[in-house]
């Protein structure tokens, strides 16, 4: 019996987060058992992604193909007009040729029913469904006529998405969705409860920690708070400084903030973090560190801080209980539903202060009972866990568009 032939779909290239984690894995999954496409705006530094991800993927287990990335007016026409027809003629035509098609990055239009893998909010917008907002960041220099303009035209934007809704573009789409065979994989219970809403049923699927850390005693850690990702403005890294520095003030305790991600050139955002954190001799801009590097460093951090509000999952959440480290996160979002601790996560900045002045003045005891507590929940976002489910879902698509091909994948 000659192998299924399954696509691999990212619009954008691929980057450290939740959702190469998950299709890293799915390619060390599948590399012996399927014929892998992986198309991606660029081909893929395996180097780079095994180090990011602890993936053991060659050249060789994947034929790539290069797609153009979204265009703003792809992104336009697919909110009024949300048929399964792709923009790039280069994806309808791979997509015919293999037997299951899979997005790792919310909804792919291909053409023909797939999986799709949920990785944010922004999955919602097609469908119509309302979803939580967040504030934007403001720079604290002037506003240039050009991010003036950017404002506007965002406005401008959600007035027309507004329309598009009232025409019964959205509702069409949803149905659409429901009747053709489609199916969706939330990465959180928290998403899936807006699809629920509306009455799309989506499985959850968690990402999977590829990390494999070593159990160090909480005694043997340092008095510091790590925050791991991207330096944008959606992270709030700004909300995180003003935090711990209140902490610090109020209790005098001498924490540190260890802030590991990239700082792009010319990033408004990452220069006002990065002058912040000049100010500040209690804070380390690590850069960006992988693989072990990184692992080596939660290891030897007591806690962990994250802001992101509107986050479907948040894998370095993830990464931060199964390393052993209390995280502390928002109330809203799927990072409190890994944590799965109210006394950890917060409404908003002054309950922030509140909740870790508390935590930081309970004893030893009290402590190392959370973080054994933390480390047994980390277990669910194992890369077994993953795997497992991964592979049914992907089993039982194969089987039922095709009868040659078997559920046991």
């Amino acid at each position: 019996m000659r192998k299924p032939k399954v696509l691999f779909y990212d619009p954008f290239p691929l980057v450290t987060g939740g959702s190469g984690f998950r299709l890293c894995r799915a390619v060390d999954l599948l590399k012996e058992k399927c014929e892998i496409t992986l198309l991606l705006p660029k081909k893929p530094d395996w180097d780079f992604v095994n180090r990011c991800f602890s993936s053991r993927i060659r050249e060789k287990d994947v034929r790539f193909v290069p797609i153009a990335p979204l265009s703003k007016k792809a992104v336009f026409f697919r909110y009024f007009f949300p048929r399964y027809r792709p923009s790039d003629p280069v994806i309808e035509s791979e997509c015919a040729k293999n037997d299951l098609c899979v997005s790792f990055r919310n909804f792919g239009f291909f053409g023909v029913p797939g999986v799709h893998f949920i990785v944010d909010i922004q999955a919602l917008e097609p469908f119509g469904i309302k979803r939580p907002r967040y504030q934007h960041w403001k720079p604290p220099a002037k506003i240039s006529a050009k991010t003036l303009a950017r404002g506007a035209a965002r406005q401008s934007l959600k007035l027309l998405l507004s329309f598009a809704g009232l025409l019964g573009f959205k509702r069409r789409f949803r149905k659409k969705v429901r009747t053709s065979g489609d199916r969706v994989i939330s990465n959180s219970r928290w998403i899936a409860g807006y699809f629920k809403k509306y009455n799309l049923h989506t499985d959850v699927v968690y990402p999977p920690v590829t990390a494999r850390f070593p159990e160090v005693p909480f005694q043997e850690r340092q008095l510091d708070f790590a925050c791991v990702g991207r330096i944008c403005p959606l992270k709030r890294i700004e909300s995180i400084i003003s935090i711990l520095d209140s902490v610090r003030k109020q209790t005098g305790f001498p924490i540190t903030l260890r802030i590991v991600g990239q700082f792009s050139s010319g990033n408004m955002y990452g220069e006002v973090i990065r002058e912040m954190a000049a100010r500040r001799d209690w804070i380390k801009m690590e850069g960006e560190l992988l693989g072990q590097d990184k692992e080596n460093l939660l290891l030897k951090c007591k806690y962990a801080i994250h802001a992101c509000e509107i986050e479907a999952f948040g894998i370095s959440v993830a990464e931060y209980i199964k390393a052993g480290c209390i995280p502390f996160v928002p109330s809203k979002g799927g990072s409190a539903e890994i944590v799965g601790l109210d006394k950890l996560c917060y409404r908003d900045p002054g309950d922030a202060v509140t909740k870790i002045i508390d935590f930081l003045n309970k004893d030893d005891e009290q402590q190392i009972a959370v973080q054994k507590f933390m480390i047994k929940r980390g277990r669910q976002f194992s890369t077994g866990l993953f795997d497992k489910e991964f592979l049914r879902v992907i089993g039982e698509e194969l089987s039922s568009r095709n009868a040659g091909f078997s559920r046991e994948i």
